[in-house]
């Protein structure tokens, strides 16, 4: 009798274990809804911003579950006005540490909308009860994010659905400048453990003699520590250069929880360019996009740090869509809006900023392809 009532006890505890897993792993599928006894809270950082027109920014979504810990979110994201969602990154926690033990099972995301599946898969004493999710935005008149309350749920690590507690949304205008003039300007704290790195950088073929613009938008900044699966990355920071009298680009970054250290590298992506991986200051190039490394000895220290890479050249080659890497497609591109004057052709081909797309500007996709490794392309 005993034996059969320690079976009986084995055979429960794994019918248990299979249930808790199939609710973690495949709450999409499911057709129960379980009784919440608690809401998931919603706030947004910024909750209301400012930015400039066409500049691109993350915005974070941050998810709590009170006392619970979250297991599992299915998370719909819309944006409205003329707001545009660009991507979707990986959860933080809140300190903004990348979550170690999380998946992304599926992520649809248009210029509107994102749906995003999100599973942790770690043990259930690990498991976060706040998730943040950076989303990086765009657009060129106000509009706002906010989370989809009714395709949106999480499962917390007892396999109950939580629904979502009301929050407002967050409300994002662009302009010009960057400022908005209908209510009165606030300062921004520089946050704990923030760095600003002050940039001095070159683009390939943009002479200060032939240029239209002092200014580019959306330069994609990031740091790195470390080397290998060990390296931790920053959140990525889109910032805008003006150049100046000698084609010198000068632009700041603003990193937040960033420790000091001599073991950085940073990577440096401009909006028609590939992405190049920069180990020290003052790097330097016997030939223009010749310069690759891998170990950073960048040093990074508590406050503000100048750093000159302008003796190596961002080399210019990925078109269009940004996908990291320079391929028949960037050439494809350029190749098809040559000789075009409308403002889109010029605002994805015209790589040397002189106000059309021609000869110049696809010769400067042939010398990258010919002339780089694409070791940092991505």
């Amino acid at each position: 009798m005993m034996m059969m009532i320690d079976g009986m006890k084995k055979f429960l505890s794994g019918i248990s274990i299979v249930i808790v897993f199939i609710t973690i792993c495949c709450f999409q599928m499911l057709s129960i809804t379980f009784a919440a006894s608690k809401n998931v809270s919603v706030s947004y950082d910024p909750a209301a911003a400012n930015f400039t027109k066409g500049h691109k920014s993350v915005i974070y979504i941050i998810l709590g579950a009170q006392s619970d810990v979250i297991a599992a979110a299915k998370v719909s994201i819309l944006a409205t006005g003329g707001l545009k969602i660009i991507d979707v990154l990986s959860p933080l926690d809140l300190s903004n540490k990348p979550l170690v033990n999380v998946k992304t099972v599926d992520k649809m995301v248009s210029d509107k909308s994102v749906k995003e599946t999100i599973l942790v898969v770690s043990s259930t004493a690990d498991l976060p009860s706040n998730i943040k999710i950076p989303v990086i935005v765009t657009g060129d008149k106000s509009g706002n994010l906010a989370i989809d309350k009714k395709d949106s749920q999480v499962i917390g690590a007892n396999g109950n659905t939580y629904s979502f507690s009301e929050s407002k949304a967050s409300y994002i205008t662009f302009s010009e400048d960057g400022k908005d003039r209908s209510t009165p300007p606030t300062a921004t704290p520089l946050q704990a453990n923030s760095v600003v790195t002050n940039l001095t950088l070159r683009f390939q073929g943009v002479k200060p003699t032939d240029v239209k613009t002092i200014s580019i938008a959306n330069v994609k900044v990031q740091l790195q520590q470390g080397s290998g699966q060990s390296a931790q990355f920053s959140l990525p920071q889109f910032i805008k250069v003006n150049m100046d009298d000698a084609g010198v680009w000068h632009g700041s970054a603003v990193f937040a929880n960033v420790k000091p250290g001599k073991d950085y590298a940073i990577l440096i992506k401009g909006p028609k360019h590939l992405q190049k991986r920069i180990c020290e200051n003052n790097p330097k190039e016997e030939k223009i996009g010749s310069y690759i490394c891998t170990d950073g000895k960048l040093e990074i220290t508590a406050g503000s740090d100048d750093i000159n890479v302008s003796s190596i050249t961002l080399m210019a080659g990925d078109l269009g869509i940004q996908d990291g890497i320079l391929n028949g497609y960037d050439l494809s591109f350029v190749q098809n809006i040559m000789r075009k004057s409308s403002s889109s052709s010029l605002e994805d081909g015209d790589i040397n900023y002189d106000g059309k797309v021609n000869k110049t500007d696809y010769d400067a996709v042939i010398y990258t392809l010919k002339n780089t490794s694409g070791l940092d392309q991505r």
